[in-house]
């Protein structure tokens, strides 16, 4: 009974180990990138993050520009960034996400159904519509 338990809270504390060090290794590259008011979003598998943050560049500015980059959390590196003046982004997959824009040119508005900027596949770190 006593090697059971032993063994039983030796497996949990090693993952909770390597929870923290990917979660410290995050922080750390969100706070020298963005500051203190970023925020991550993990894709489901939890094999990447997106750190982001929005930032106004002009003083009132309607739309803040989105600073972002996808982290590979098994090497804990940056493998992409972007910069986007009123930008939002999302996971729409496991590894897929979605870039949009908030500004657009009046003209643009009423002949475009999306504001899809871009979709990155974080895999193959391809763009496409």
């Amino acid at each position: 009974m006593l090697f059971v338990s032993l063994f039983l809270l030796s497996c949990s504390c090693k993952k909770s180990f390597q929870n923290n060090k990917r979660d410290s290794a995050v922080e750390k590259i969100g706070i020298q990138s963005y500051g203190k008011g970023y925020k991550v979003s993990y894709n489901p598998t939890k094999e990447y993050a997106l750190v982001y943050n929005t930032k106004e560049v002009k003083l009132n500015d309607p739309f803040p520009t989105l600073f972002y980059s996808v982290v590979e959390l098994k090497n804990n590196k940056v493998i992409f960034k972007d910069i986007v003046v009123g930008g939002k982004i999302k996971w729409i997959s496991d590894f897929e996400l979605e870039l949009r824009s908030l500004v657009n040119r009046p003209k643009d508005i009423l002949h475009s159904t999306s504001n899809v900027i871009y979709k990155l596949n974080v895999k193959s770190l391809k763009k496409h519509k």
